[in-house]
C-alpha cells in the first residue's frame, strides 16, 4: 500500500489505486460563524440549504486518492473543521455529548464492551487543535476513517468518551457510482462508551467505506487522553502545553475511534497550534502550513500500522538535545522545559545507547527513523512508550549530577530502558487484547534489565532484580485474591487494575526464569523469531511459546515451553516447594508443592478456571554443603510436575542442601527444621559458603514461609542473627524489607521498644562501617548499603543517626543556597531533620520544594515532608495535596500513600481519604494511584476493628458505585488485614518473648 498523499493536506485518502477527485475547498465546517446563530425562520432555511451543499461536497470531497499526484487546486481542501481564527472554541453542536461514563460497583460493569468486527480500520486523517488559552481550554478537530466491512451491516460504531461530535457523514471508498447508505441516527451507548451510527442500508462486504465527522472536547487536567499540562518558569509565568496519555482506553476521549489493540491501522496526523509553540507526533514531520490569526498547521507524515493506544500529541514550547542511533539512521532527540535542558544528558546518552543494544539484541532494526522523548510535567504513568514519541515523567527522565541521586539515575536509567524495549515488545508486536498485557510489561520489565546491564555493566543490575520485582511481587501474589497474568478483562476499569505488579514484575519473573532453562542463545533467537513472524501485527502468549518451543526444538533443547509456562500464566500465584528429608541409614529427599498462600485459610478466587489445580511445572534445582562452584552456576534441573517427588539423590546426614540456586524459579523453598538448623549454623559459621543471592532468598523465604505457619517464626528471627557480619546489599535489602512487616505489626504494641533496641543491635555494625561519607564515586550497591544502614539506624531510633541527620539539616537550613547534605543520603536527612523539629523545619523545606527546578529534587522533598512529628502539619499537607496549587495532581497519591506510611500520620491519612473519597475517586481512577492509596491507607490494619471499619467502609462506597478501579485493591485491602489479625494471633506472644530473651542487657 503506498502511503499516499497530496503533499499539502491529508485529511481525506482513497484506496491505493484510486484517482483523483474534486477538490475541497469550498467545505470547511465552519462552526460558530453563522450555523449557530439564533436568526428568523428564513435565515435558518437558507442555513439548512447551506448544510445540504456541505453534505454533497463532504461526499466528493472524502474521495481524494491515496496516490502522490494532487490534482490541481487541492491545496485548500477540507481543513479538518479546525477554525483558522484564534477565538475561542465553537459552541456545542450536533450530537449532545453523552453524559460522562464513570465505572460504578463490579456488579454494574458491562462485560461486551469489544466493538462488531463488521468494520475494520485500515487509515484515519485526524486532525487536532487545542487551545491553550485558559479562558477557553478546548479542544476540536475532525477524523475521518477509512474502514473496510468483512460482513454485512447497518451501522457503524466506534469508541467515544467525553466528546461532542457533529458534521458526521459517511460515503464510499469506490467509484462505481452506486450511492452508499447515509446515516440516519446517531445514539450513544455510554455503558460500552460506544458511539452508533444509524444507517438507512447495508454496508456490503469487501467494500471499503469513509466514515468522517467533527469533534470537540474539554481540555482538561486529568492526564487522560489529550490533556493539558502546566509549568512553572524562573520568573513566576505560568505556561501551558496540550500532551497526552491514550493507553489503555482514552485515545476514544481525542477523537471517535476503534480503541482496540489488534485494530490497528495507519495515522496521518495533523497538529494545529498557536504560532510560537511546537508540536510533536509519532512520525516526522512533513510540512507545515500558517493557517493565519495566530495558528499554524503541522502535517506529520503516515504512520507505521499501530493501535490507537500508542498514538501521542504534543505541543509545547520546550527545548531539546540530540544525536542519533544504529549509525545516524535513527534521529534521537530528547525534549524538557527550557530550564532543564541541562538535565537531559544522561537521558540522551542512554537512550541512543540502548537503541543501539536493542536493535543488535533482537536482530531487528530500530522500526522508526526517528525517536523524541518528552520529559512532562504532569505525566499519570511514569513513562509511555508511544512509538516514535515517547512521554515521561520529569522524576523518570531528568537527571541533575550532583544535585540527583544514584537512585534516582537508576531510575532513568531503568525507565528509558523499558520504554525503549517497548519499541519492539508492544510497538512493532502488540498484544491482541488486553488480556495479555503481560506480553507488552512482562516482557520490557525483564529486558529493561539487559538494557541497563548494557548501559551500565558495573551496577549489578540482574541481581537486583530479585529484591527490585521478583521477591516484591511474591508478596502481593501469595494472596487469594491475587490474579493470573493471563486475565480475562473486558470493561475499562478492568483494564486499568491489570496495570499492576503481576503483570509486570511477575511478568518480568517468569521470562528470566524461561531464559534460564532455554539458554541465552536459545531464548534470544526465538525471541527475533516471534518478532519477525508478527511484525506490524499482534499475537498472544501461547504464539510466543510456539516460537520459543519450535527454536528450543532446533537448538536440541528438550523442553516443551507451552506445556511448562501454561502453568505459571493460566493460575495465580505460585507454590511452595518443601524439601523433606529423612536422615539415617537410609536417607532420601522428597519434594512436594503447593499452592503459597500468605494466610493459608484465605478463600482462593474462584473467578479465574484453573484447569492445572494449582500444581505447576516447577523447574527445581539444588547443591549440598559440598556441591562445586561450577555445580552452583549450572546446576541440573530437576521436574516437578506432579504433587510430590522423590529424588534419587543421597546428602550425608551432616551436609545441609539449598533449592532454587541463583533464584531463577519462581517459587519459595521450605525444608525441615534439621536442614533450616543447619543453615542457620552456616550462616553464622561462614556465611560466604552460601552465595549472596541464595542468602537474600533465605531471609525472604523464612520470614514469609513463617508469616503463612510453614515455619517457626523463631527460626526466622534466628536466621537474622548473622546479620551483624553480612556486608552485602542483597541480603540486607531483603531483610529490613520483611523486618518492616514485623515493624507495622508492632508498632502499636508493647513489644516495639525491645524490637527497637534488637534491629539498632544489628544494623549497627554495618551503620559504623558505612558511615555518612558519601563520595559518589564507589560501586552502586555499596551506596545503596549505606542508605540501607543509615535509613534503618534512623529509623529505628539510633541516637548517633539522628543527631547527625538534624545537625546536616540544621545547617542547609542556615545557608539554604549551599546545602551541606550528601547527595544520595538527602532523604534520609530531610525527612529526619523534619520528623525531629516543628513547623519551622517543615516550612523551610515547603519552600525548597516550591524554588526546585529539578524534579528529583522536588520527589525527595515531597516524600520528607510527609515525616512530621505534627499531627496538624500533616493535615495540613494532606490538604495541599488536594488543592492543586503547588502539588500536581501525578503526585497527590504519593502525599497520601507516604503520611499513611509514616506511623503518626496513619490514621490521619486513612480519616483523610475516606472524609475525601469523592474527590480521590474523580480524580485517581488509573494508573495504579488508587492502588498505591488503598495499600498505603491500609498497611497497618491488624485488630478485628480495623477490620470491622474496613469492611464497612467498603460496603458504603460499594453501595454508591465508588469501586470502580480500586475494586481489587480494597478486596486485597480486607484479606490483608485478616491475614495481619491471624499473624498478630500466632506470633505476638512468641516475638515478644524472643525479643525480650535476645535484648537483654
Amino acid at each position: 500500500m503506498s502511503n499516499g498523499y497530496d503533499g499539502k493536506e491529508r485529511f481525506a485518502m482513497g484506496t491505493e489505486s484510486g484517482t483523483a477527485s474534486t477538490s475541497m475547498n469550498s467545505i470547511k465546517f465552519k462552526e460558530k460563524k453563522g450555523i449557530f446563530l439564533t436568526w428568523p425562520v428564513a435565515i435558518l432555511l437558507a442555513l439548512l440549504v447551506i448544510g445540504c451543499l456541505v453534505a454533497v461536497g463532504l461526499i466528493v470531497a472524502y474521495t481524494k486518492p491515496m496516490c502522490n499526484t494532487a490534482a490541481p487546486g487541492e491545496a485548500e481542501r477540507l481543513r479538518a473543521t479546525i477554525s483558522k481564527t484564534d477565538k475561542d472554541h465553537p459552541d456545542s453542536a450536533g450530537v449532545p455529548e453523552p453524559e460522562e461514563t464513570s465505572t460504578s460497583s463490579t456488579k454494574s460493569r458491562v462485560k461486551d464492551v469489544r466493538l462488531p468486527s463488521s468494520l475494520l480500520p485500515i487509515h484515519y486523517n485526524v486532525e487536532l487543535r487545542p487551545n491553550l488559552d485558559p479562558t477557553v481550554f478546548m479542544f476540536d478537530g475532525s477524523v475521518a476513517i477509512l474502514m473496510e466491512c468483512t460482513s454485512p451491516t447497518d451501522n457503524v460504531t466506534l469508541h467515544i468518551n467525553k466528546l461532542k461530535v457533529s458534521n458526521e457523514i459517511l460515503w464510499s471508498d469506490d467509484h462505481d457510482g452506486k450511492p452508499s447508505p447515509k446515516i440516519k441516527r446517531t445514539d450513544f451507548d455510554k455503558a460500552r462508551q460506544f458511539i452508533i451510527f444509524k444507517l438507512d442500508g447495508t454496508l456490503q462486504p469487501g467494500k471499503k467505506y469513509w466514515v468522517g465527522m467533527n469533534y470537540s472536547g474539554e481540555l482538561a487536567e486529568d492526564l487522560t487522553g489529550i490533556y493539558r499540562s502546566k509549568y512553572t518558569t524562573s520568573s513566576g509565568e505560568t505556561r501551558w502545553i496540550a500532551t497526552s496519555q491514550m493507553e489503555p482506553v482514552d485515545a476514544r476521549k481525542t477523537f471517535p475511534c476503534f480503541d482496540e489493540p489488534s485494530l490497528k491501522a495507519t495515522f496521518s496526523v495533523t497538529l494545529v497550534r498557536w504560532n510560537n509553540m511546537t508540536s510533536l507526533s509519532n512520525m516526522e514531520l512533513e510540512k507545515t502550513e500558517n493557517r493565519g490569526n495566530g495558528w499554524t498547521a503541522d502535517y506529520y507524515k503516515p504512520s507505521v500500522k499501530m493501535p490507537t493506544y500508542l498514538l501521542a500529541f504534543l505541543i509545547c514550547d520546550f527545548g531539546f538535545k540530540d544525536t542519533t542511533a544504529q549509525n545516524g539512521n535513527v534521529e534521537v532527540k530528547v525534549w524538557a522545559r527550557k530550564a532543564a535542558v541541562q538535565q537531559l544528558d544522561y537521558a540522551l546518552g542512554s537512550t541512543s545507547s540502548i537503541i543501539d543494544f536493542y536493535t543488535e539484541y533482537f536482530d531487528i532494526p530500530f522500526p522508526l527513523n526517528k525517536s523524541d522523548s518528552v520529559a512532562v510535567p504532569d505525566f499519570a504513568a511514569g513513562a509511555m512508550e508511544n512509538w516514535g514519541l515517547i512521554l515521561y515523567r520529569e522524576t523518570a527522565f531528568l537527571y541533575e549530577p550532583g544535585i540527583s541521586s544514584e537512585l534516582n539515575k537508576k531510575r532513568v536509567c531503568t525507565v528509558v530502558a523499558h520504554e525503549l524495549a517497548h519499541q519492539w515488545f508492544g510497538n512493532l508486536v502488540s498484544m491482541a487484547w488486553w488480556d495479555d498485557l503481560w506480553l507488552n510489561e512482562g516482557f520490557a520489565s525483564y529486558v529493561e534489565y539487559l538494557g541497563i546491564n548494557h548501559y551500565e555493566p558495573s551496577w549489578q543490575i540482574m541481581d537486583q532484580f530479585l529484591v527490585d520485582d521478583f521477591q516484591n511481587v511474591m508478596r502481593l501474589d501469595a494472596l487469594g485474591s491475587s490474579h493470573p497474568i493471563y486475565l480475562p478483562v473486558y470493561h475499562p476499569d478492568e483494564i486499568n487494575e491489570i496495570f499492576d505488579k503481576i503483570s509486570y514484575s511477575k511478568g518480568a519473573a517468569i521470562i528470566r526464569m524461561m531464559n534460564y532453562l532455554l539458554g541465552e542463545g536459545t531464548f534470544r533467537r526465538g525471541l527475533t523469531e516471534y518478532l519477525r513472524n508478527n511484525s506490524y501485527g499482534n499475537a498472544r502468549t501461547v504464539d510466543l511459546w510456539d516460537f520459543l518451543s519450535a527454536q528450543a526444538t532446533k537448538d536440541g533443547v528438550n523442553i516443551n515451553v507451552r506445556q511448562v509456562m501454561d502453568t505459571w500464566t493460566l493460575q495465580m500465584g505460585f507454590p511452595v516447594v518443601t524439601v523433606t528429608r529423612t536422615y539415617g541409614s537410609q536417607p532420601s529427599i522428597s519434594l512436594r508443592q503447593k499452592h503459597f498462600l500468605i494466610d493459608p485459610t484465605a478463600k482462593v478466587s474462584t473467578k479465574y478456571e484453573n484447569k492445572f489445580n494449582y500444581i505447576w511445572q516447577v523447574p527445581f534445582t539444588f547443591a549440598t554443603q559440598r556441591s562445586s562452584a561450577s555445580h552452583w552456576n549450572r546446576p541440573n534441573v530437576e521436574w516437578l510436575k506432579e504433587r510430590t517427588r522423590k529424588l534419587d539423590t543421597r546428602v550425608a546426614d551432616r551436609d545441609w542442601i539449598i533449592g532454587n540456586l541463583g533464584v531463577f524459579g519462581y517459587y519459595r523453598t521450605n525444608y525441615d527444621d534439621r536442614n533450616w538448623q543447619m543453615l542457620i549454623n552456616q550462616l553464622n559459621t561462614d556465611h560466604t559458603v552460601i552465595p549472596v543471592k541464595n542468602r537474600a532468598q533465605l531471609l525472604d523465604d523464612s520470614f514469609a514461609l513463617s508469616r503463612a505457619g510453614h515455619m517457626d517464626i523463631v527460626q526466622s528471627l534466628e536466621l537474622t542473627e548473622y546479620l551483624g557480619k553480612e556486608t552485602e546489599y542483597l541480603p540486607w535489602e531483603s531483610a529490613l524489607t520483611s523486618f518492616n512487616y514485623i515493624n507495622e505489626m508492632l508498632g502499636r504494641t508493647g513489644a516495639y521498644g525491645m524490637f527497637q533496641k534488637y534491629m539498632i543491635s544489628q544494623i549497627l555494625p554495618l551503620y559504623n562501617s558505612s558511615g555518612w561519607r558519601d563520595t559518589g564515586n564507589e560501586p552502586q550497591l555499596d551506596t545503596f548499603k549505606r542508605i540501607d544502614a543509615l535509613q534503618a539506624a534512623c529509623k529505628y531510633g539510633y541516637a548517633d543517626c539522628l543527631s547527625e541527620a538534624s545537625r546536616l539539616y540544621t545547617l542547609w537550613m542556615q545557608n539554604p543556597a549551599a546545602n551541606p547534605v550528601p547527595v544520595n543520603l538527602k532523604l534520609i536527612v530531610y525527612c529526619n531533620g523534619i520528623r525531629q523539629g516543628g513547623v519551622a523545619e517543615w516550612d523551610f523545606a515547603w519552600e525548597r520544594y516550591k524554588e526546585s527546578n529539578v524534579a528529583t529534587e522536588k520527589s525527595t522533598l515531597l516524600n520528607a515532608l510527609s515525616c512530621s512529628a505534627d499531627v496538624w502539619i500533616l493535615e495540613r499537607y494532606l490538604n495541599r495535596a488536594l488543592e492543586e496549587k503547588s502539588i500536581r495532581r501525578q503526585d497527590a497519591d504519593y502525599v497520601i500513600g507516604k503520611v499513611a506510611r509514616n506511623p503518626i500520620g496513619r490514621f490521619i491519612a486513612w480519616d483523610f481519604v475516606r472524609n475525601y473519597w469523592d474527590t480521590i475517586f474523580k480524580r485517581f481512577g488509573s494508573f495504579g494511584a488508587m492502588r498505591r492509596i488503598v495499600e498505603a491507607v491500609t498497611a497497618y490494619f491488624n485488630t478485628p476493628f480495623d477490620l470491622r471499619v474496613l469492611k464497612d467502609w467498603v460496603l458504603y462506597i460499594t453501595a454508591r458505585g465508588h469501586l470502580g478501579s480500586a475494586t481489587t485493591a480494597w478486596q486485597q485491602a480486607e484479606e490483608r488485614t485478616l491475614t495481619n489479625i491471624y499473624w498478630m494471633q500466632a506470633n505476638f506472644d512468641v516475638i515478644s518473648g524472643w525479643l525480650q530473651n535476645n535484648t537483654a542487657t
